[in-house]
C-alpha cells in the first residue's frame, strides 16, 4: 500500500509540471498539495502496518527529490523574472547531492540516514512556497527565501552527520 501511494506521487509530478503552464493555477496548486501529501501518507502507512520494502526506501526518497526538482523547475520558467537563477541552483545542487549522498550511504556502509526535523521543516517550507507563488508570487518569494536558508542549513547537518558516519 506504501509504495503504490508513492508510485502516485511519481505519477503526479508531471501532471502537476504540465498544470504550472496552464491557466489553472488552482488545479496545479490542488495537486502539488496531493502530491506532498502522498509524501507524508506513504511513511504514515508504512510504519503502521510495517511494510518497509526496498523498493520502498529507494523510490521514496527518489520520489521526493524528483517532485522537489520538477516543481521547482517548472515554476522558475513560469516566473524567470521573480525568481533569481541562483535559488533554483542552489536547490537544485542540494537534492542531487543529497541524492547522491543518500545512494552512498546505501551502497558503502549500507546505513540509511534519518531525516532531520530540519531537513522536514525547510523541505515543508520550500512546498509551502512553491504553493503561495502560484497563487501570491511576492509572498511565495519571501518564503522561498526563508526556505532556501533552511534548505541550506539542513544539506550542512546531513553532510555533518553523514561524515561522523
Amino acid at each position: 500500500m506504501a509504495n503504490f501511494i508513492t508510485v502516485i506521487r511519481f505519477l503526479l509530478t508531471p501532471v502537476f509540471v504540465y498544470l504550472v503552464f496552464t491557466p489553472y493555477r488552482l488545479v496545479a496548486v490542488l495537486v502539488l498539495v496531493g502530491a506532498t501529501l502522498t509524501d507524508w501518507l506513504d511513511g504514515l502507512v508504512s510504519r503502521t502496518i510495517g511494510e518497509i520494502t526496498d523498493f520502498g526506501k529507494l523510490a521514496d526518497p527518489l520520489a521526493d527529490r524528483i517532485l522537489v526538482l520538477s516543481a521547482g523547475l517548472a515554476i522558475y520558467l513560469r516566473y524567470q523574472a521573480l525568481i533569481p537563477l541562483w535559488v533554483v541552483l542552489i536547490i537544485a545542487g542540494r537534492e542531487v547531492l543529497l541524492s547522491l549522498g543518500y545512494v552512498f550511504m546505501l551502497k558503502k556502509k549500507n546505513v540509511k540516514m534519518e531525516v532531520s526535523w530540519l531537513g522536514k521543516t525547510a523541505t515543508a517550507i520550500i512546498f509551502l512556497s512553491l504553493i503561495l507563488l502560484l497563487l501570491y508570487p511576492s509572498a511565495g518569494l519571501v518564503v522561498l527565501y526563508i526556505g532556501v536558508i533552511l534548505y541550506l542549513l539542513a544539506g550542512l547537518d546531513y553532510l555533518v552527520k553523514a561524515v561522523k558516519m
